[in-house]
């Protein structure tokens, strides 16, 4: 699946030099369910650190997939395998902070925080670092379970995009989507052409009231935010956003579906390279709408 569209909202994302800090107006959707989403996330993590593969297995959903730093997609069964052969060591690891509840769709939980890797290298390369970070949570059979993450690089001066894509790896067959992936597919082109012509009134009815998106950058953006940044753009031709590879990753009920894409940005300065998407669709009231993306960096390895 393969379509281009030139995106004015893409030249917002220049790469900015540090953090960006939790907006002072974000409010937490549920306190109660939050601290129980941080204790889940900080038995995922201890676990992986800690190579306990058997907490995982029932902690991770079957469906769960990852965007890891550098651009990677593990599965459940690859990303165990990965963790299987690490030996843990003191110091070395993920160190999660300022976790934060974004939205809740029923059974489905979306929150974000705060990650530094520390000592974690693949393939020779150094992917130790600061990163904002999507986490996803599902509620299966009255217990919140952990649907997968995508990892993105907080950018500073330093950060290295590669120019080439990297192909997919190790996905699991569509199982039967090929009529939702493909929906899907086109609700994703109907979001891009949407915003390059600037329709504010379509993507308001097309994005749900809880979307957001993390940047390229590490940047979480709210869905008003957003619509404003979208409304002062200025597209130009020849530059913005080209996105392929689009892999429906995950479904949940009738409700809940995850993606994936490969998208070049061109032409957007710092911006410009390769990216692993992380697309995010709700189904409200009959009708798919979505949630929210999160773009990981592909690095070169």
């Amino acid at each position: 699946m393969k379509r281009f569209w030139w995106l004015g909202l893409i030249a917002c994302m220049a790469v900015a030099p540090v953090a960006t800090p939790r907006a002072a107006d974000e409010t937490t959707v549920n306190p109660k369910l939050e601290k129980e989403l941080w204790e889940v996330e900080q038995q995922w993590l201890d676990s992986a650190s800690n190579r306990k593969l058997d907490v995982l297995e029932d902690l991770w959903t079957d469906q769960f997939v990852e965007i890891n730093s550098g651009g990677t997609t593990p599965g459940k069964k690859e990303q165990l395998a990965r963790l299987a052969s690490r030996e843990p060591k003191p110091g070395v690891g993920a160190f999660p902070d300022d976790f934060k509840l974004r939205a809740v769709y029923g059974d489905f939980a979306l929150a974000t925080d705060h990650t530094t890797l520390k000592g974690i290298s693949t393939n020779g390369h150094d992917f130790s670092g600061e990163y904002r970070v999507l986490r996803m949570f599902v509620k299966e059979h009255g217990k919140w379970r952990v649907a997968g993450a995508a990892l993105v690089p907080i950018a500073t001066s330093a950060t290295a995009v590669s120019t080439a894509p990297v192909p997919r790896e190790g996905d699991p067959s569509s199982g039967g989507w090929a009529e939702l992936e493909q929906h899907l597919w086109e609700i994703e082109q109907q979001w891009l052409a949407a915003e390059h012509a600037q329709k504010m009134d379509f993507l308001n009815e097309l994005w749900t009231d809880q979307f957001f998106d993390i940047l390229g950058n590490g940047q979480y953006i709210s869905r008003e935010d957003m619509l404003k940044r979208l409304a002062s753009a200025n597209p130009k031709p020849g530059t913005g956003a080209f996105p392929d590879d689009f892999k429906l990753r995950a479904v949940y009920g009738d409700h809940v579906a995850i993606a994936t894409d490969h998208t070049s940005l061109k032409g957007l300065g710092a911006a410009s390279g390769e990216y692993r998407v992380m697309r995010l669709f709700v189904k409200e009231q009959g009708k798919w709408k979505v949630a929210g993306a999160a773009l990981v960096p592909i690095i070169r390895q």
